[in-house]
C-alpha cells in the first residue's frame, strides 16, 4: 500500500486511498556496516582451478541486529556454479558483528566479493591503485573498469564506482557488465545511503543491460528484479501507480516466486484501478506467502480487501478479507489504512475516523496519522478538530510539511486566502517535492466552495497553474486547472488543459482519473474527450 502524499481533501474528491507511510528507515549519520566476527574464506576447488575456471563473486549477506546472518545472495555471479558454491558455503560458514547506527545495532547487509584466478583468491577489497594505474594508461581495458568498479562497490564508493561504470558506459555502450553493474551500484547506493532517486537510475541501467543480454546471468536477473521492485514500491509510495506498473510487472516476471514482487504488482494494478487484475496478483502472492510473517500476510488480506470492495458486488467480502487481515496482525496497521480508505471513498467520513483511531492507537508515534484525521475533519467542516489533531502531528514532527498544510487546508476552506498562501507556503518549503500536490489540493478545495462574495476562481486557477509548473506531469493539477478555466469561460484553454489531465492519466494506465477528466470535458463541450457529440452539458464543481 502507498503513502499518502495528497491529503484527504483532496484524496476525497479524486476518490484515492488513505495510506500512511508504515515504514521508516534508519538515519545514514553515524553508520557503520557489518563486519566480519570470524572469516571463513573460500576453498577454491582443484576442478574448479584445473578446468581453468575463474571470476568474481559478488554476495550480500543479511546480518541482523543481534550478528546473525540471515540471508545469503549472490548478487553477482562468477558465471560457474562450483565458485558460487563455494563462496556461499563459506559466508554461511563465517559469523559475524551487525552494523551499528546512532550506536546502537542495526539490521544491514554485508557486502562480500571474493575474486578467483589462477592464481589462487583475492579478496577485491584493498588497493583501487592498480586498477586506476591501468584504466588511466588505457581507458577502454574492460577488465580493468570492471574490477575497479567491483573493489569500490565492495568498499561501498558508491559514488565513485557509478562515475566509473557511467564513463565505461560511454565508452561501450554496448557492454552489458558495465550496465549491470552500474545498476547494481546505483541499487546499492540507494539502499545504503537512503537515497530514492538511485532506484530509477538502477532500473535504467537494467533495461540496459537486460536489453543487451536476452539470457542474462541468474544473478542479474536477481539484482535487476530487485532494482525493478524497489523502484516501483517508491513510485507506490508517492501515489504514481501508473508509473510504477510497468516496473513492478518486470520485478514479477523475473523473479516471479517473490512475494513482495506479487504485491507491488497488486498494489500498482489497484492503483490504475484494475482491480480484477489486483487480485489475481494478490492471490498469486498468497500462494508464495509462507505466513512467517504476520504483517505481511495481512497487507496481503488488507490489499485483497480494498480491490474486492471496488469491485461491484463484492462489499462482503472484502470486509471480511480486512478484518481478517486485523486478525491476523491487530498491531499492524494495514486493516485499519484498508477500512479508512474504503469509507474515505465513499463519503462516510464519519465512518473513516472508527479505523483512524484503532491506526492512531497502533501507530501513536506516526505523524501522518493525526494529518490524515485532521484532513477528514476539514472535510467534515469542523475545523476546530482538524486543527488539534494536525497540532498533534507538529508535537510528533514539528517541520512535517503534511501537518503544516493541515492549516492551509483550514484557511481555504474557510476562504481565508491569506493565510491559505502563508501556511502553504511554510508546507512547501518543508516539503518541497509536495509542490504540485499541496498547490493542486488548495486549488480543488477553493473549486469546492460556494461563491461568498469574491469568487475564488481565479486563485483556484493560479494555485493549479503553480502545480503544474511545479510538475508538468502532475495530471491532477492539469484537472484542477481545466475546471478553474472553465469556470471562468476560457473554454479553448480549459481544453488544452484537460487533454493534458487525460493524456497524462492515459500514459499511467489511471482509468478512473482518464473518466473523471472526460465526464469534465463532456459538460463543458457535449462530447466525450475522442467521442462523438452529445447534448451539450454545463460544467458542473469538481468532484475530485
Amino acid at each position: 500500500m502507498a503513502q499518502l502524499h495528497r491529503s484527504i481533501a483532496a484524496a476525497a474528491f479524486a476518490a484515492a486511498a488513505i495510506l500512511s507511510a508504515v515504514a521508516a528507515h534508519a538515519d545514514a549519520a553515524g553508520y557503520a556496516p557489518p563486519t566480519f566476527s570470524n572469516q571463513v574464506k573460500p576453498v577454491y576447488p582443484d576442478s574448479a582451478r584445473a578446468a581453468g575456471e575463474t571470476g568474481t563473486v559478488l554476495v550480500k549477506v543479511l546480518v541482523q541486529a543481534n550478528g546473525k546472518a540471515t540471508s545469503f545472495t549472490v548478487f553477482k555471479s562468477s558465471g560457474h556454479k562450483d565458485l558460487d558454491d563455494a563462496v556461499l558455503a563459506a559466508v554461511k560458514a563465517s559469523t559475524y558483528n551487525p552494523a551499528m547506527s546512532q550506536g546502537k545495532p542495526t539490521l544491514a547487509y554485508l557486502d562480500v566479493t571474493y575474486r578467483f584466478t589462477l592464481q589462487g583468491l583475492a579478496e577485491e577489497e584493498g588497493n583501487t591503485s592498480g586498477f586506476e594505474a591501468k584504466l588511466a594508461a588505457n581507458p577502454n581495458d574492460a577488465a580493468a573498469r570492471k574490477s575497479l568498479a567491483i573493489t569500490l562497490i565492495n568498499k561501498h564508493d558508491y559514488e565513485k564506482a557509478e562515475d566509473v561504470l557511467v564513463k565505461g558506459t560511454q565508452l561501450d555502450p554496448k557492454n552489458q557488465s558495465f550496465w549491470s553493474l552500474l545498476g547494481f551500484a546505483y541499487y546499492s547506493d540507494g539502499v545504503q545511503n537512503k537515497k530514492d532517486e538511485r532506484y530509477k537510475q538502477a532500473a535504467e541501467a537494467y533495461d540496459h543491460a537486460m536489453a543487451l543480454q536476452p539470457a542474462p546471468e541468474a544473478s542479474d536477473v536477481r539484482n535487476a528484479a530487485a532494482a525493478y521492485g524497489e523502484y516501483a514500491f517508491t513510485l507506490l509510495e508517492s501515489q504514481q501507480a501508473g508509473a510504477a506498473l510497468p516496473y513492478a510487472q518486470k520485478a514479477a516476471k523475473l523473479d516471479p516466486t517473490q512475494v513482495q514482487y506479487q504485491i507491488e504488482l497488486g498494489e500498482a494494478l489497484q492503483g490504475t484501478g484494475d482491480n480484477t487484475s489486483a487480485l489475481a496478483a494478490f492471490k498469486t502472492a498468497q500462494t508464495l506467502d509462507d505466513k512467517k510473517s504476520a504483517n505481511v500476510t495481512a497487507r496481503i488480506y488488507a490489499d485483497i480487501g480494498i480491490s474486492q470492495l471496488a469491485l461491484p458486488g463484492h462489499e462482503a467480502d472484502g470486509i471480511a478479507s480486512i478484518n481478517q487481515a486485523e486478525k491476523i496482525a491487530p498491531q499492524s496497521p494495514v486493516a485499519y489504512q484498508a477500512l479508512a480508505s474504503y469509507y474515505i471513498r465513499k463519503g462516510d467520513f464519519d465512518a473513516a475516523l472508527g479505523p483512524l483511531s484503532q491506526l492512531a492507537s497502533v501507530s501513536p508515534n506516526d505523524p501522518q496519522v493525526q494529518v490524515d484525521i485532521g484532513d477528514i475533519y476539514v472535510q467534515k467542516k469542523d475545523y476546530v478538530k482538524a486543527k488539534a489533531a494536525y497540532d498533534k502531528a507538529l508535537a510528533l514532527s514539528p517541520n512535517n510539511g503534511n501537518a503544516l498544510f493541515g492549516s492551509a487546508q483550514i484557511a481555504a476552506a474557510q476562504g481565508d486566502l491569506s493565510t491559505t498562501q502563508t501556511a502553504l507556503s511554510k508546507a512547501v518549503a518543508a516539503a518541497p517535492n509536495n509542490a504540485a500536490v499541496y498547490n493542486a489540493t488548495i486549488a480543488a478545495i477553493l473549486l469546492q466552495l460556494q461563491p461568498k462574495g469574491t469568487d475564488p476562481t481565479p486563485d483556484a486557477v493560479k494555485y493549479a497553474t503553480t502545480a503544474t509548473t511545479a510538475d508538468p506531469n502532475f495530471a491532477s493539477g492539469w484537472y484542477d486547472l481545466g475546471v478553474g478555466l472553465a469556470r471562468e469561460g476560457k473554454k479553448d484553454q480549459a481544453n488544452t488543459a484537460l487533454h493534458r489531465a487525460f493524456d497524462l492519466f492515459k500514459a499511467q494506465n489511471n482509468s478512473q482519473g482518464m473518466a473523471q477528466v472526460n465526464a469534465r470535458y463532456k459538460e463543458l463541450n457535449g462530447a466525450d474527450i475522442g467521442g462523438s457529440s452529445t447534448s451539450q452539458g454545463v460544467l458542473q464543481p469538481p468532484s475530485h
